[in-house]
This record gives C-alpha cells, structure tokens and sequence, in this order.
C-alpha cells in the first residue's frame, strides 16, 4: 500500500501551489481512496473541501479527528452524516488513537470504489452546467478529468482551466460571478445537511475566547509572546546543561582513552574527527531536544495557531500577511522545509519576499553556536543571549521585508484567514512524538552530512604537513583572516565559518577540530566577549548552508534570486557583526 500525504489545504485553486499540487495529482494518479481529515468543531468550514472533492469523482472518506472535543459542544450522528454525504464517515480522537483501527478497515474496504457528486446547484446553474458539458463533448479531454468538473471550474473562472479547454466556446453565458454563487450554493447544501445530522449543545469555546482577550490583544499580545518565546530559552537551556555536560564529560574521557592506545593516522582521525569534531556537535542535542520540546507544547496548546493570527497585523506593516509567518516559524526548526512551506502562500510577491527572508530565521543548526559561545562567555545569562539571537533575526526580517518590499517586491499583502483551536492540555505522547521526529533529523544529519563535513575539516587540518598550522584549511583561513581581522576572528574562526556553509552545525564540529576537547577555555582565550556575540551574530546571518540554497533555487526557479540571497546575507552578516564589534569596544 502507498499512502501519498497531500499538503492541507481548504480549496484546489490554481493561484496557490499546494492546491495546485494537490488538484494535479488527484486529477491526474486518481488515487484509489482518499481520506479527508476533517476538524469535527468545525464541519461548516471543513466539509466544503469534502464537497469539492466529491465533484471532482474521487473516492472519500471522511474521517472527523479531534471528535471528543467537538462533542463537548455538539452531538452529530455520524451515520447520518455519512447517509447525506454518500460516503463513509469515521470519527476519529488521533491523539489517542481512537478510531484508527475503523479507518484502516474502511480504507481496505472502500478502496478502488467510485463516487458521485451529489451536489445539486438549483436550476438555473444546473443548466449552465449542461451546457458547458455540451461544449466539452467536442473536446478530447483526458479520461480523467471528469466533464462535470471542467464544468464548474470555468464558471468559477479558473484560469489555468480556461488555457487548458480554450477553444471552447461558451454561448449565451450570463454575466455573473460563478465563483461566488457556487460556494454560496455550497455552503447552503452543507448548512442543510448539518440541520439534519448536528445537535448543538451550547455555547463553544467560552474558556478559550476569555483566554483570548489577553493573548489575542492589539497591545498585550506581542509582550506575552516575546515573553513566552524567553521563557523557553531561557528553560530549554537550563533544563538541558546538566545532560550537556555529561555528553561532554564523556567526550572528554574518551579523548583521553584515545590517546593513550591510538597513535598515528588514525590516533589522529578518532581524536580529531570523531571525538573533537563530531562530539562537540553532539554535545548539544540535549538544548535542540529540549527548544523542540517546548515548540511543540505551545503548539499543542493550540497557542502557535494564535501566535499567527496575533502577527498578521505585524506582518503587514512590513508588506506580508500572516500566513507567511508560518513558514518563518518553521525556519526555527529547519529552513529547507519552511522555505518549501512558502508553496501555501498564493500570492506570487508574497512567497518570494517569505523565501528571500526565512534564512534569517534561526534554525536548529545555528542553535549548537549559540549554546557554545553563550555557556563560554555569558553563562549566568545564557538563555537571554540565545534568545536575543532569535529575536535579532526576526526583526532583521521584518526590516529587510519593507526594504525588499518596497523597492524589488512592490505590492500590497494578501487577507489572511486561520482557524483557531480551542486551547487543551498537550497530550505528552503528542508532544513526544513531535520532539522525535524533528530532532531526529538532526541526529540523521550528524551521523551523515555533518560527520562527513567533520572529516572534511579533519583532512583539511591535518594535511599536507600533518599540523594544524601548515594545513590546507589554515592556509585558506590565513588568506581570509585579514577581512575577518576587524571583526576580531582568527584563521580558526573564519574556517569554521566557511565549513559552516556545507552544514550550520559543521561550525561548532569544525572549531571541535582546530581547538581540540578542551574547546570551550581555548575559545575563552581566543576571543574577548565582544567578538564572541559577533560571532553569533554572524553565524545567524550569513549564507544558508547548500541545502537550503538549493531549495531557494528549486522554489523560486532563478538563480538571480539565489545569488541575490548570499550575496545580502553576507554583506548583512559582516555589516551587523562590524558594527556590534564597533559599539562593543566603546562601551566595554
């Protein structure tokens, strides 16, 4: 069995590419089920996409999750939900695995079945339906594509369907506006069908609404979220530094053990590559588990949701609308995904500007430098300084988005609509399960890409001359240490830095390298404090690493706008970083 996840969507519009990927392959592959996951507190919203896909002739079945809440303010009969839509119908609590069992049984039994829409428009539209199937009839349409579909959508006015069936000729259509009389006609068939199968047990959401008023608010909500996103710095650092210490313990242990019974080449590769290198990167896994914790607790709250709505209003001072602040809050944890996130947003402007700033958002890669310099040189305020980072890259963001808004990407944002979950208490199987899967990314890449960067290092700190001082990387250091000098970073820094463009996290291996297992006191004394920020500074906004430059590449299919991203990330990286060393010498 192959199951394809489709990205969530509301509707199968050409203008966004996530509805336009979905619509393709469901047109297209004709899947033998699919399984519409539905919000069961909200089937007004949710069953209009059931609706559309029913009118494309595909197979579905509805699956209402998240049904223990919805029956704390509503009784539904699933059976006859299930009657009035003419398609299997499974309430399902996903947190807790509940139905699960009865939705693989449907799945197996539906399989390979076909269905029928059953939507009638009234009259009036039904006629002009027929008529555009007539003039479809003269058309050799793919097998796939169902006439009755075609249909609808060019009373819609889609515009792609109108370039795919341009020769055909629509006589006698009335000036109306199709789209709109459509989902109107839409909704009116869902509203009869939830009179008949949905019982209303009183007012919704009444804790979550007076919660709201303060997490919500024009003025207190943006204090409370900066607030909360301290907080979990503050705590994903402390919570984690006794299990960092003990990973570094070992480690150092371990290079101790090495170099009594290894000698030679590959006395050299263990203690250099493995246990400096690749063991100073896996010293902070514990602080990216715990960051990856929390992030998944408030969005399991139900407060993440909420944190986008409370942006929209931010995010359009500065030409974006609320649903690119999604992808950007995705940026914390990886920015490959959340740049390929930006495929949701319609607006064409909109997702280049989201793209051309989610570097800036500070991914998990970046946090294992912030960790090191802030326990090395501000350890009393650590999780304060780690912050700072976060909250400098997103104001950076904002700034260069009215920059770039206004002078290369010039237009206006787009309405922003989300819905909002009722707040609930994060289930830890939930919240564990998020953790996991997000940072086991990060062990996959230290075992793999990263490791592989640190034996790059190692080779290139180790060879021709077998020390560090005449190596390959020193030499390439030592050429561009005179432009890294003001910023007060030696050859090792700035070797560090260049490793860093293959992987973030090869930053902090590579330095694991070039100091050995004693990092931290040889960073102390290698750099003052001031320049120790710069660092971090410049670490959070130079070049992303290839991976997500590729991916810049892939989505906005240009190199123009890949090269224009390096090259002002790393006038801005060297900018902000010259001018914290600047300042930071006259204050301190």
């Amino acid at each position: 069995m192959e199951v394809v996840d489709l990205p969530g969507l509301y509707g199968f519009g050409s203008d966004s590419v996530a509805e336009k990927i979905a619509r393709d392959y469901l047109i297209n592959e004709k899947p033998d089920v699919v399984v519409d996951i539905v919000d069961s507190s909200n089937l007004m919203r949710n069953l209009y996409l059931t609706l559309l896909l029913l009118e494309m002739g595909v197979n579905v079945i509805v699956v209402l999750n998240m049904f223990d809440e919805a029956t704390k303010s509503m009784k539904i009969d699933v059976g006859m939900l299930s009657e009035l839509l003419g398609v299997p119908v499974v309430p399902t609590v996903a947190r807790r695995g509940e139905g699960i069992d009865e939705l693989k049984d449907a799945i197996l039994k539906e399989a390979g079945k076909s269905r029928r829409s059953f939507v009638g428009y009234g009259g009036d539209v039904e006629t002009l339906i027929t008529k555009i199937e007539q003039e479809l009839d003269n058309l050799n349409l793919p097998k796939t594509i169902p006439p009755r579909w075609v249909a609808l959508k060019l009373l819609e006015g889609d515009e792609e369907i109108k370039e795919i069936v341009g020769d055909v000729r629509l006589r006698d259509m009335p000036n109306i506006r199709g789209d709109v009389i459509l989902a109107q006609r839409r909704y009116e068939a869902i509203r009869s069908i939830l009179r008949l199968c949905v019982e209303k047990k009183g007012e919704r959401w009444k804790i979550s609404d007076r919660i709201d008023k303060f997490i919500l608010h024009k003025y207190l909500g943006y204090p409370i979220f900066l607030i909360i996103l301290w907080g979990a710095f503050v705590f994903s650092y402390r919570a984690s530094a006794p299990i960092s210490d003990l990973i570094d313990s070992f480690f150092s242990t371990l290079s101790e053990y090495s170099s009594s019974y290894l000698s030679g080449a590959v006395g050299s590769f263990v203690s250099g590559a493995v246990i400096s290198g690749l063991g100073s990167v896996l010293v902070f896994i514990p602080p990216i588990f715990f960051v990856f914790f929390v992030i998944a607790v408030l969005e399991d709250t139900g407060y993440m949701a909420r944190v986008a709505f409370l942006m929209d209003r931010a995010m359009g001072v500065v030409g974006l609308s609320g649903k690119s602040f999604i992808p950007l809050v995705l940026g914390f944890g990886c920015n490959v995904p959340a740049i390929m996130a930006t495929r949701t947003i319609e607006s064409e402007r909109e997702r280049i500007l989201t793209i051309l700033i989610n570097p800036l958002m500070s991914c998990s890669a970046r946090l294992p430098v912030y960790v090191l310099i802030a326990g090395v040189f501000f350890r009393d305020h650590a999780g304060t300084v780690i912050f700072s980072m976060y909250l400098l890259g997103i104001l950076l963001a904002m700034v260069l988005s009215v920059v770039f808004g206004r002078s290369v990407l010039k237009g206006a944002p787009s309405p922003f609509i989300i819905e909002l979950p009722p707040y609930r208490i994060p289930s830890i199987k939930t919240v564990l399960m998020a953790t996991w899967m997000r940072g086991k990314h990060f062990l996959k890449k230290a075992g793999t890409v990263i490791f592989g960067v640190v034996i790059l290092a190692w080779y290139l700190s180790s060879y021709p001359t077998g020390t560090i001082e005449g190596s390959y990387l020193a030499q390439i250091g030592q050429f561009l240490s005179p432009l890294m000098e003001p910023l007060g970073f030696d050859w090792r820094i700035t070797s560090a830095l260049l490793m860093g463009f293959l992987a973030k996290e090869a930053v902090v291996g590579t330095l694991g390298v070039l100091y050995g297992t004693e990092l931290s006191t040889a960073l102390s004394t290698s750099i003052d404090p001031v320049s120790a920020y710069a660092f971090m500074v410049f670490t959070l906004l130079y070049v992303p690493c290839v991976a997500a430059m590729a991916v810049v590449r892939q989505e906005t299919a240009s190199w123009k706008w890949t090269a224009f991203v390096i090259l002002y990330e790393l006038l801005l990286a060297y900018t902000v970083a010259l001018f914290i060393v600047l300042i930071g010498r006259l204050i301190f």
